[in-house]
């Protein structure tokens, strides 16, 4: 009697299982980590994107922006937001909560900055 060997034996598919369980125990960590390094990119290039469009709305509101773009006070996120002055998607992280901290200008500098916490008195027109 003759047999059909068309199988593959246990211990090849156990040098597969380890071969693979190898290669995610070294791709998951390094997935991880982009991931995290990606959302740390675009929270600050949505701070940035926040700071430009105030900068612009300050520059267009001169009458009720004037001690904020004296350096005086600063607008919270949650002020930005209530007050409709600029659009709200972009005060979302990616996970759809509010971008927590202020922006004021800094004087000495000569530019907006975002910063949380705050440190500056909040703005109150």
């Amino acid at each position: 009697m003759k047999l059909n060997n068309k199988g593959f034996t246990l211990v090849e598919l156990l040098a597969v299982l380890v071969i693979l369980v190898t290669i995610l125990l070294i791709a998951i960590p390094s997935i991880t980590s982009t991931i995290s390094r990606n959302q740390d990119k675009e929270l600050q290039a949505r701070k940035d994107l926040i700071v430009s469009e105030m900068e612009a709305y300050a520059m267009s509101h001169k009458n009720s922006t004037t001690q904020f773009r004296n350096g005086t006070c600063a607008y919270s996120t949650e002020q930005i937001q209530n007050k409709n002055m600029i659009s709200k998607d972009n005060l979302l992280n990616s996970e759809g909560n509010l971008i927590e901290g202020c922006i004021y200008y800094h004087t000495t500098n000569k530019e907006y900055v975002f910063e949380n916490p705050c440190s500056k008195t909040l703005c109150s027109d």
